[in-house]
């Protein structure tokens, strides 16, 4: 049975991709905050229950960004 391994970051980015690659994931994260927060606003709501910040991927986009070593 073989193991399957999953590359270090560093081994497929330089430093200076890594970096473009925080940059681009923190504006995202920043644009699915607004969003969450903009529809929260708003009379929508999924089976009458707010949205919460995991129906935008906020966690998991906070969670790249911190693997890739951002704040």
């Amino acid at each position: 049975m073989s193991q399957t391994t999953t590359p270090d970051i560093e081994d497929l980015f330089s430093s200076s991709e890594i970096e473009l690659l925080i940059e681009g994931l923190a504006l995202l994260l920043d644009r699915k905050t607004e969003a969450l927060q903009g529809i929260r606003g708003s009379a929508l709501q999924p089976a009458g229950q707010p949205f919460q910040p995991h129906d935008f991927g906020i966690p998991q986009i906070e969670g790249l960004i911190a693997r890739l070593g951002g704040e």
